[in-house]
């Protein structure tokens, strides 16, 4: 993680699991497809994660599994600290479970989503 230097000129799609500490980071090309997101979450429904539009300064799109919740996915420690941090305060009233997929980009890169 502390080895991770984003390149301003890159877009990248990050997939945070919950007890795994290294992280599966891509650079992107293009807009990640569907089915490209949704292997992302081990098949998950998508679904944005609120208020979640920063990671490391820079813009991003962050997708959980809609379901995550209703079939008992292991809490995200460190997907929800990354969200507080975004958010800019601690977050009591919600959590994140299973896998997520952040996509980093420029404001234009991620307004094709």
């Amino acid at each position: 993680m502390s080895k991770f230097e984003m390149k301003t000129e890159n877009n990248y799609m990050i997939v945070i699991k919950p007890d795994v500490k290294d992280w599966e980071i891509q650079v992107l090309i293009s807009i990640p497809k569907l089915d490209v997101l949704k292997t992302g979450l081990d098949g998950g429904l998508l679904e944005v994660v609120p208020r979640f539009n920063n990671f490391m300064g820079r813009d991003c799109v962050v997708f959980c599994d809609e379901e995550g919740k209703l079939k008992g996915l292991k809490h995200n420690n460190v997907a929800h600290w990354l969200w507080e941090q975004s958010y800019g305060r601690s977050i009591t009233n919600d959590y994140l479970v299973g896998p997520i997929v952040i996509i980093v980009g420029s404001s234009s890169f991620l307004a094709q989503l």
